[in-house]
């Protein structure tokens, strides 16, 4: 019996959804104070725009927030989990132009982080579902790994305890002090005395101080007669620097992971 032709798909529709126009819902639920549509729509933009020469099969999204059936859902989630990777900022699957996914097509995207990070997560995870694999143009969207930013959140300096631990541990450096170790030693203690105490109300009370012997198992190290830029020893003076995390990248820390105190001329 005469076999029947396949009827032509339209043109720019040869992908998993053989559909010239894909629908793309978004989920902000996760988040209900905060508006992800806008986010989503100049990640398509980018796809129906520039990006869409590196795409691996023709396809037109259209957002429609609130889609009772969409083709591609994107999704915001507190925590993505994506196969064997932890910490990831999104997830989708890798389609081509023959695949046939179940409908819809799940990007999830976590929850967070600033608008700058959302979209251009969105933007690679569409990436994902254009077939395009990590270290594929365009780059640098597609790389595996990019600076990401959280929301804005409250400076270090702002903050009642801004370490990432409760219990705070003091090492001494005796290497440049001049002056007698037991007495230098006395008065370091009963200093860290008067923070674990709280310090007439300035410390939370559920933070503690106490001196340690193994300077990796400090955070804080207190060192004498040190030249360093900011603090010379031209004269007595005391003076501190931090390290940590600035999660939401606007260049102040938001938590300390180490310190250090420097006693120049300071210490009889």
């Amino acid at each position: 019996s005469p076999s029947q032709t396949p009827t032509p798909l339209p043109e720019g529709a040869r992908n998993p959804w053989r559909s010239t126009e894909v629908t793309v819902g978004v989920d902000g639920s996760a988040r209900p104070n905060r508006s992800f549509v806008g986010l989503v729509e100049a990640a398509v933009a980018y796809w129906n725009g520039p990006g869409r020469a590196n795409a691996t099969y023709p396809v037109t999204f259209r957002v429609v927030p609130n889609a009772t059936d969409p083709d591609v859902l994107v999704v915001v989630k507190e925590a993505v989990e994506c196969a064997d990777h932890e910490d990831v900022l999104g997830c989708a699957p890798r389609l081509s132009a023959d695949s046939r996914p179940p409908r819809p097509v799940i990007v999830e995207v976590a929850a967070g982080f600033s608008d700058a990070t959302t979209q251009r997560t969105v933007e690679h995870e569409l990436g994902h579902v254009l077939g395009i694999r990590h270290g594929e143009p365009p780059l640098p969207l597609m790389e595996a790994r990019f600076a990401a930013a959280t929301l804005p959140a409250t400076d270090a300096v702002n903050k009642s305890n801004p370490w990432t631990t409760p219990d705070l541990r003091v090492y001494v450096d005796y290497a440049n002090a001049t002056a007698d170790r037991d007495t230098l030693a006395f008065q370091l203690a009963r200093a860290v005395e008067y923070y674990d105490a709280g310090a007439e109300g300035h410390v939370p009370a559920n933070t503690s101080f106490a001196l340690v012997e193994n300077r990796s198992a400090a955070q804080i190290v207190v060192r004498f007669n040190v030249d360093r830029e900011g603090c010379s020893t031209d004269a007595p003076r005391s003076c501190g620097s931090q390290r940590g995390f600035d999660p939401d990248r606007d260049g102040a820390l938001e938590y300390y992971t180490s310190a250090t105190v420097v006693l120049n001329g300071l210490d009889a």
